[in-house]
């Protein structure tokens, strides 16, 4: 779900402001963008969903995981990775 302009690779997958800028210049992948934004607002609404009381446990770790894609997507990926290298500088991932 991280967008390839900010995660520095060659994934067709954009934050908005990438999408954004590069709309009628270059022919992109719109429909794995149109995917990825169902997604991301599928998983939000059913995170949402699950604090209402009848139904309270229904969220999933993918659900709240569409919640950072969805704050990745708004803002750009870009704090958030950087967030990830510091952390994994105090904190190195487990083999």
């Amino acid at each position: 779900m991280i967008c390839g302009k900010c995660l520095g690779n060659s994934s067709v997958l954009r934050c908005r402001s990438h999408l954004v800028s590069e709309t009628g210049h270059t022919r992109g992948d719109y429909q794995a963008n149109l995917e990825l934004g169902s997604e991301i607002l599928g998983r939000v609404t059913r995170y949402c969903r699950s604090f209402r009381w009848e139904f309270r446990g229904t969220e999933t770790h993918m659900d709240l995981a569409g919640l950072l894609a969805a704050v990745g997507w708004c803002s750009g990926w870009r704090p958030l990775l950087e967030l990830r290298e510091t952390s994994n500088l105090v904190h190195p991932p487990e083999d």
